[in-house]
């Protein structure tokens, strides 16, 4: 639903909201622009999850997700899953005020493919969110018209007898006769509407008073000032704003009505009362004053509104504040003195005060106050105070892409060059770009914005390293912002340059480690970077030079596990650089050695499962071990021994299966298991067997398609093929033994040979790169 501001569409929302609340669905509603955390995207998919895994009842797996990418996974696997049974709606009110992130934007964190018994409906000012919604299948866009005459008439009714009260027809005509200059009617704006019945229901003592200017009979005389403010009303809703505001100013005064209305109109989401007390003395001079500010809410009380637990007084509609900045904020020094008497008061308050965690960094970001905010981004914050200030970094960063100049970017940048901070402040900034920032742009903005922030990092780090050069903790720091940098640019495709990055932080981490060769975490630090390099050399082919650095990797992680030999996660390490290299010796053809490493990896993760045998991580790991060993022994032809090891591998996924029987992961590795042993048995010529575990197979992905689980692209396709080539018949136990296994299983295994090994490389793949993030993300 789209419109123009003051359409209604926030009003339609809120109505929906509430009467599909009464009916027999799950309703996801969500209305940006109201909160701090109401414009996030990150923030709105954790809240639907929550819902979600609370209807399902399942655990809510959204705080460990990592970023936005899984997140939009996980929502759109639940939201299928929950829609299988019950209609599922998703309510989203003003688009066009969520964070100007490519995802806001472009609606990129909606399921591509829109579950059949769920519906979105969503509200926006016509723009980018609209024009990025519209080019989706299944998609109708409806327009808001103007209210026509009637539906004028019925809303001045219904505000008439909130007040018990009732217009006469000639004021209602006056009303319904106010144009604008291109002769639409004021009133066919909802808004504009409704503000205009507000001031004339809330008219009091002060205001008939005036009526003595009218002549006649004091009801004549009312008759007369009401049809005159009707008149007095300006036909756009900017302007009314404008005629309400010098109406307050002359009633209350006008330095007291602009200083606590700039206040708010500065703020994001409104101040409390006690902001506002503390405020308003520094920016006017007058004192504050509990009743001026009472009677000024009642006479608002139409456009103003308490919101939250905190109490935080805002503007009822978002196009009041539009206004009101333009109208209070025009001029650019009396918006950056607002902004700087606002982050003065908020330095003021506690670190646990949500105002100071969330809004401190975006005044000094409005205010200009760089000093300000590079001493409060250098000091250390807490966890809340560090996330809000991040966020506005971020956002302010996000809304610049697509520019031609990005002057939030280069004013972030900034904080890292501004003299009078010390070496600690500086250092804790180039870790928090190097970490929080440079994470939170990853979900909001392209890799080139994201380059250019830890290039300029990078040479900050390089600074503290010449003034110290003997400092380990900022050579550490510049490797990080090294390898930071060769991810970036591998995910460019730029190798070499990537390369480049890698090494120079694989001759810092060489330096730690001669420097303090005791330090299990500089020879872990040493064992990421070899590792980044031979990913990075396989990628280029070059599997030799990738071998030596996993084989560096290999013996780092034997080192530590010697010193070590009761640590778990040595072991497991341990496990995934035999896994690694396991994997690189079956594409050079040497399938004894990879046997080897395999089998090594093998005993490890055995161990580990003996050790921790309700360890779910522990499990799966074995269970890639089993399948590993299993597709090597069938390229070498043997096929009793791979049978054994994917049998073990099954056993595994099915008592994973069986803990967790609303994982889709576990679902889908138990499906890959029964293809596994299907194809097996088809070249063994095993016919039952065959049968037997391409119809388990095929059940588990049945499975995962009625309960909503997202499948793979592989997997959908194998479901496919498996519905199609399945006769009459099939699913019946009793006659499996009853027909031939050429009619059972009409497609051959050479047919299928590229299909199967398609599908493997696809699952080891994923697995692989899985356990690689995780050891990487625990190490460095």
């Amino acid at each position: 639903m789209t419109g123009g501001p003051g359409t209604g569409k926030s009003a339609l929302f809120a109505r929906l909201a509430r009467e599909l609340g009464q009916e027999d669905c799950i309703v996801l509603a969500h209305a940006a622009g109201i909160s701090p955390l109401s414009g996030s995207v990150d923030n709105l998919l954790r809240r639907w999850i929550q819902v979600l895994s609370r209807h399902l009842r399942i655990v809510d797996e959204s705080s460990q997700a990592a970023g936005l990418t899984e997140l939009q996974k996980i929502f759109a696997e639940l939201l299928s899953r929950a829609s299988v049974n019950q209609r599922v709606i998703c309510l989203m009110d003003a688009l066009n005020q969520f964070e100007r992130s490519p995802a806001a934007r472009h609606l990129t964190w909606l399921p591509e493919i829109w579950p059949e018994n769920a519906r979105l409906i969503a509200t926006a000012i016509p723009g980018e969110e609209t024009n990025a919604l519209n080019k989706r299948s299944g998609v109708n866009t409806y327009t808001l018209p103007l209210l026509d005459e009637k539906e004028a008439v019925d809303i001045i009714q219904a505000i008439c007898l909130r007040y018990h009260k009732t217009l006469q027809q000639d004021l209602v005509t006056a009303l319904l006769s106010n144009n604008k200059p291109d002769g639409t009617a004021a009133a066919g704006n909802p808004l504009w509407l409704s503000i205009a019945l507000e001031e004339l229901m809330l008219l009091d003592e002060d205001d008939f008073t005036q009526a003595g200017q009218f002549t006649g009979s004091p009801e004549e005389q009312l008759y007369a000032l009401l049809l005159d403010t009707v008149q007095k009303l300006p036909p756009a809703v900017e302007e009314i704003y404008g005629y309400l505001l010098q109406r307050a100013e002359k009633r209350f005064g006008i330095k007291w009505v602009q200083g606590v209305l700039n206040f708010l109109a500065a703020s994001r989401y409104g101040l409390r009362e006690e902001d506002l007390r503390n405020l308003l003395p520094g920016l006017t001079g007058l004192p504050w004053d509990d009743l001026r500010f009472a009677a000024l809410r009642r006479y608002l009380r139409a456009h103003l509104i308490q919101r939250g637990t905190s109490g935080l007084w805002d503007f009822t509609h978002a196009q009041m504040r539009i206004c009101l900045t333009r109208k209070l904020l025009a001029n650019e020094e009396e918006k950056k003195r607002t902004h700087r008497l606002l982050a003065d008061h908020l330095e003021t308050l506690a670190a646990v005060d949500p105002l100071r965690q969330t809004e401190l960094m975006y005044h000094y970001l409005q205010a200009d106050e760089k000093l300000r905010a590079a001493m409060y981004y250098g000091s250390e914050l807490t966890e809340e105070e560090l996330a809000g200030a991040t966020r506005v970094l971020s956002e302010a960063i996000s809304e610049g892409i697509g520019a031609e100049m990005n002057p939030r970017l280069d004013w972030t940048i900034s904080l890292l060059k501004i003299d009078g901070l010390a070496e600690s402040q500086l250092r804790i900034i180039c870790n928090n770009f190097n970490f929080y920032l440079h994470d939170a742009l990853s979900d909001s903005t392209n890799v080139t914005v994201r380059i250019n922030l830890l290039e300029e990092n990078c040479l900050a780090i390089k600074e503290l390293c010449r003034r110290a050069p003997d400092s380990a903790n900022y050579a550490r720091d510049l490797s990080v912002s090294y390898d930071k940098l060769g991810d970036l640019l591998l995910q460019l495709g730029e190798l070499t340059q990537a390369r480049d990055y890698y090494q120079e932080s694989l001759a810092l981490c060489e330096e730690l480690r001669r420097w303090v060769p005791d330090s299990a975490q500089y020879a872990r630090d040493l064992s990421v970077s070899y590792e980044r390099l031979g990913d990075l050399y396989l990628q280029l082919g070059e599997l030799t030079r990738a071998r030596d650095y996993y084989q560096e990797v290999l013996a780092i992680f034997e080192e530590l596990r010697r010193r070590a030999p009761d640590s778990a996660k040595y072991a497991r390490d341990l496990s995934v650089s035999y896994n690694n290299l396991g994997d690189l010796y079956l594409q050079l053809g040497e399938l004894t050695r990879a046997r080897d490493y395999y089998q090594e990896g093998l005993a490890l993760r055995e161990e580990l499962r003996r050790r921790a045998p309700d360890s779910a991580e522990y499990a799966r790991d074995l269970s890639v071990s089993y399948n590993n060993l299993g597709n090597l022994h069938q390229q070498l032809g043997e096929l009793t021994r791979a049978r054994d090891y994917y049998q073990e591998g099954l056993a595994l996924r099915e008592e994973l299966r069986r803990r967790v029987p609303d994982s889709a992961d576990y679902s889908r590795g138990l499906s890959v298991s029964y293809y596994k042993i299907a194809s097996l048995n088809e070249e063994q010529k095993n016919e039952l067997e065959a049968i037997k575990n391409w119809d388990l197979c095929k059940k588990a992905l049945l499975h995962m398609k009625e309960q909503g689980m997202y499948l793979d692209p592989p997997l959908e396709d194998l479901l496919q093929q498996l519905t199609i080539n399945t006769p009459a018949g099939h699913n019946n136990p009793r006659k499996i033994g009853q027909v031939s296994y050429k009619k059972i299983i009409p497609f051959k295994f050479s047919l299928l040979l590229s299909k199967i090994k398609l599908i493997l490389f696809y699952f080891s793949t994923k697995i692989n790169y899985f356990l690689k993030s995780s050891k990487k993300n625990s190490q460095k």
